[in-house]
């Protein structure tokens, strides 16, 4: 009787492991929301150091059936324009910071509203259809704030900020 019940068990096992190794062919889901400009909201949602002259941002649901990542996941992409004081100022932090590593994006990551600055920062990958980044990034945990605590930013050498914010 104990042998019928460890091999029901081990069966059991099986086929919960088999269900969740299931290829779907499911891709990752990004429902963006429109671009925002409101820089007040933005700042509802995130740290802002310092006060953009004008933003552009936009949320979007992040997942994928097999990822970890689930509906309740989101992104919080954002291009910011700061005064020139408020660039050096950033620029001399960024000068203390160490770069994080390299960065590999797929080509619809590079948004039609984001400016040509930040768009010529994403060029193309060895890898096939993608795009990496050739500008040193850094932790934005300067701009985070819960849930949005993880991601990074970069400084264009136009002085640009991009931001992206994630959860998990």
């Amino acid at each position: 009787m104990r042998k019928v019940k460890w091999l029901f068990l081990l069966w059991t096992l099986f086929l919960l492991g088999a269900a969740s190794c299931e290829n779907t062919g499911a891709t990752m889901t990004q429902t963006p929301t429109a671009v925002q400009t409101d820089v007040a909201k933005l700042g509802e949602m995130i740290n802002l150091p310092f006060v953009p002259q004008s933003a552009l941002w936009q949320v979007g649901q992040k997942g994928q059936d097999s990822s970890g990542l689930g509906p309740g996941d989101w992104d919080l992409t954002a291009v910011l324009t700061l005064d020139a004081d408020s660039q050096a100022a950033l620029r001399q932090e960024v000068d203390q910071l160490q770069p994080l590593g390299p960065v590999i994006v797929e080509l619809a990551f590079v948004r039609d509203w984001f400016p040509s600055d930040v768009s010529a920062a994403f060029v193309p990958a060895q890898a096939g259809d993608f795009l990496q980044l050739a500008v040193p990034r850094f932790e934005a945990s300067r701009f985070a704030r819960s849930p949005l605590a993880n991601g990074y930013f970069f400084l264009t050498s136009e002085g640009t900020v991009f931001l992206y914010l994630f959860t998990t």
